[in-house]
């Protein structure tokens, strides 16, 4: 909301188009400006390259990136023959994702000296101590970690802002 009161150009992305249009009439409520809408799942590279390549051609740059999306299934939802497709699942949303949103951004905020703006939870650095969260709290520190020390290390060599 902050980006919009401020006047901002935004994309906005997710699966629920009833949620996106509320988004965006939000954006323009408070923007006077059309938001782009892209329906589709953030884990999906072709989606991720749709976010990037339209907002360029819309709003002609990009000024900061916010990687926002996450995902999370409840400890009671998992099975084991399923814990793999879970694991991926939430890998591909909460670090390729992210990773890959920042390859494409990358040239483009360099031009603008933009910046990224990462949301994760919290989750990773407070550990749930109820016994069936444990898996997870550790599988979040992990998909936290790893990826913002490897995004940090590509955003400084090319001298983005994280």
């Amino acid at each position: 909301e902050e980006f919009a009161k401020r006047g901002a150009k935004i994309t906005v992305c997710g699966r629920n188009v009833e949620d996106l249009q509320k988004m965006a009439d939000k954006v323009k409520k408070l923007s006077k400006h059309e938001a782009l809408q892209i329906v589709g799942d953030v884990s999906d590279e072709a989606i991720q390259k749709r976010i990037i390549d339209e907002t360029i051609a819309k709003f002609g740059k990009l000024d900061v990136l916010v990687n926002n999306a996450g995902f999370m299934i409840q400890p009671d939802h998992v099975s084991l023959p399923d814990i793999l497709e879970i694991y991926d699942k939430v890998y591909k949303v909460n670090v390729r994702a992210p990773l890959g949103l920042i390859n494409l951004a990358a040239p483009h905020l360099e031009k603008t000296k933009g910046n990224i703006v990462n949301i994760s939870s919290l989750q990773a650095f407070n550990p749930v101590s109820v016994e069936k969260f444990k898996i997870f709290t550790q599988m979040f520190f992990i998909i936290f970690l790893f990826p913002n020390r490897l995004i940090r290390f590509t955003v400084h060599q090319r001298q983005l802002l994280i």
